[in-house]
């Protein structure tokens, strides 16, 4: 693994893991947008895509520093977190991946310096739904990540945007069936509402 800590921006190193993926795209733009120091693991997967490939590059292209290695390997994440001199993590990994976090959380709490740390979680809040399967197994182990982050006294921010209203529901799709809209979308409301 080899990246230049060189970077004397002044703003807090960030660490985005699932940076690939369908939201973990867009927060790792608005990171590199921000100026921030924007470090991007690149997770091992059996015949990655192409398109990953390029999307990587791009984030290379812009600054981000790419570092290798699967989440879930506890030791390496804590070299990670104190060799760049991380502050901020967030984690954008996808539901397949959600327990791959706990030994991300104790490599987190090892470091103590992280100053904040976003869980996957960006849908509904895990603790005020009452799905039903297949959605309550997620759920649970979305829990579970919660309550050891908890537990262990790590500071986070939980970011729960639940769905989008006007998306799937129109047509009764499945949500992995269609994209919802990327050029616009509804807001409903005046936006005030606490």
């Amino acid at each position: 693994m080899t990246v230049s800590n060189g970077i004397t921006t002044g703003k807090s190193r960030v660490l985005v893991v699932g940076a690939t993926g369908f939201i973990g795209r867009f927060v790792t733009e608005a990171s590199l947008a921000s100026g921030r120091p924007t470090y991007v693991l690149v997770r091992p997967s059996p015949g990655s895509s192409c398109n990953k490939a390029k999307i990587v590059e791009a984030f290379k292209d812009k600054g981000a520093f790419l570092l290798r290695g699967p989440v879930s390997d506890r030791e390496l994440m804590e070299k990670i977190l104190k060799e760049h001199e991380i502050e901020i993590v967030i984690s954008a990994v996808g539901g397949e991946q959600v327990k791959d976090q706990l030994p991300l959380i104790d490599a987190i709490k090892a470091v103590g310096t992280i100053k904040r740390f976003l869980p996957s979680e960006f849908g509904h809040d895990v603790d005020r739904a009452d799905p039903v399967e297949p959605g309550l197994a997620m759920y649970k182990e979305k829990r579970r990540v919660r309550r050891v982050i908890e537990e262990m006294k790590v500071p986070y921010s939980y970011i729960c945007c639940n769905s989008i209203a006007s998306w799937p529901y129109y047509d009764n799709h499945h949500p992995s069936e269609v994209l919802p809209p990327l050029d616009q979308f509804q807001i409903y409301g005046d936006g005030t509402v606490k």
